[in-house]
């Protein structure tokens, strides 16, 4: 069973207070499994997550195909050398990463 690390369900209500995140691309670096990104995921207009640990990014995978509708992309990479456009983002995340 998976721990529920905000049981308050406050993370995102947190996160709106301090950015934008509606109609936003964002970049969640460090997401591990996507626990935070299918919470805010369907405000943004695209969010991405970064992880190296290709294993949970793997789970978060399997458990994104629970939410078809919600536009979201997770990868393996470092977050020093994306595989993005200079600025594509308008918002990045690093909820548990540091």
């Amino acid at each position: 069973m998976p721990i529920d690390y905000d049981p308050e369900q406050i993370e995102v209500q947190y996160l709106n207070e301090f950015m934008m995140l509606q109609d936003q691309r964002i970049l969640e670096i460090g997401c591990g499994e996507g626990r935070l990104m299918r919470r805010y995921a369907h405000l943004s207009h695209f969010a991405s997550g970064i992880d190296l640990d290709f294993e949970r990014l793997q789970n978060g995978l399997v458990e994104q195909a629970g939410f078809p509708d919600v536009p979201m992309a997770v990868l393996n990479a470092d977050g020093s050398a994306l595989p993005f456009p200079s600025q594509y983002f308008q918002q990045v995340i690093l909820g548990w990463s540091l």
